[in-house]
């Protein structure tokens, strides 16, 4: 008799914890490549300058920094996530990493940046570690590395999906991603609210 299919067996709970950690981690993956999509914009604004390699050597320094609050985040959270729980370890997670993504976009100095990129980076590496404990505890040994994989791989996912849709004008225009195509009601919306002179 053949083994029935591992997701067939999942409870509700166990669905919820797989969807809101692939969610995380996919969000978390996003913010990191965020960052590289701005990186010569972001600080040449920052610095003053369009040079490569000043822009290069600068927007490395912040990179490094953010990878080390991700290491060190998933290191503090995983304690923490011991001693508080995983569910509620994995809510302030994502709540720091998407406060301190969006106070990146006030940022005024480089080094201002990287402060905030490298708290940034404690939120991300402790989703990635509540999250997957979470999923760890929550699941049975059969269904565990399966459960884990698709964690794992939800950041790829959700990149694929967006770039299957960067390619369709229409349904971009439609969901909003907008980026270089006028006229788009959120650039319109932006540009009367938050850009008046």
């Amino acid at each position: 008799m053949p083994e029935p299919i591992w997701y067939r067996e999942l409870t509700p709970y166990q669905w919820r914890v797989l969807v809101c950690t692939c969610l995380g981690w996919a969000l978390d993956i996003m913010d990191g490549y965020l960052y590289a999509i701005i990186l010569f914009p972001a600080m040449s604004d920052l610095l003053g300058t369009t040079e490569s390699a000043v822009i290069g050597w600068y927007g490395g320094i912040v990179l490094s920094i953010f990878m080390i609050g991700w290491a060190l985040g998933g290191l503090a959270f995983g304690h923490i996530a011991d001693r508080y729980g995983r569910v509620k370890t994995m809510a302030i997670t994502i709540l720091i990493y998407a406060s301190f993504t969006g106070l990146c976009a006030i940022a005024t100095t480089w080094e201002e940046l990287a402060f905030y990129r490298f708290l940034t980076g404690l939120g991300i590496g402790g989703e990635w570690a509540a999250g997957a404990a979470l999923i760890a505890e929550s699941f049975p040994e059969k269904s565990r590395a399966k459960a884990a994989g698709r964690m794992q791989a939800s950041g790829g996912r959700f990149f694929s999906c967006h770039g299957a849709l960067s390619f369709h004008r229409p349904l971009r225009l439609a969901l909003g991603f907008c980026s270089r195509y006028p006229p788009c009601p959120r650039r319109i919306l932006y540009s009367t609210v938050f850009r008046r002179t």
